[in-house]
């Protein structure tokens, strides 16, 4: 049976665990930035979220350049 080489299972393992962090963790810069710009932010349309930043935040409007 054939083994995957140690630096490619390494480096395989190490995307995967980066692309969920990215889907994890994502959506918060985005959540701030548009808490930062007056947008309503909801859960799938239904359950309304509180704001994640005051307006106009810095910190949040340059969220909003990572998250996008």
């Amino acid at each position: 049976m054939n083994r995957i080489p140690s630096p490619y299972s390494n480096s395989a393992r190490l995307t995967h665990r980066l692309f969920y962090f990215i889907l994890l963790v994502g959506p918060f810069p985005g959540w701030a930035s548009a808490s930062a710009h007056w947008l309503p932010v909801s859960l799938f349309g239904i359950i309304p979220l509180p704001a994640l930043a005051a307006p106009r935040a810095r910190w949040a409007l340059q969220a909003g350049d990572v998250h996008a």
